[in-house]
């Protein structure tokens, strides 16, 4: 990230001048496939990311419910006991 931050302050020191150079025309197009690299590799990482996430999330939950005893009767009406 830090080289690329370098290699665009080089970028503009270039642009400043009179004429656009074919080094920074292949400079720009150099700096434009890393920066797209990068941002492909962080987009990869979140999506990792969040996928072990989810299934953390869904592996606990699933734990979770197998640890309790099932409601059976969960969707009925409560009716008490007459004594």
């Amino acid at each position: 990230m830090l080289e690329m931050s370098a290699e665009l302050q080089r970028l503009v020191q270039l642009r400043r001048s009179p004429t656009l150079k074919v080094a920074y025309q292949d400079r720009r197009a150099t700096l434009k496939a890393r920066a797209s690299e990068l941002l492909n590799l962080v987009s990869q990482k979140c999506i990792k990311i969040q996928d072990a996430a989810y299934m953390h999330r869904f592996s606990s939950v699933h734990l979770i419910e197998e640890d309790q005893a099932p409601l059976y009767l969960a969707n009925t009406p409560y009716i008490p006991e007459s004594n």
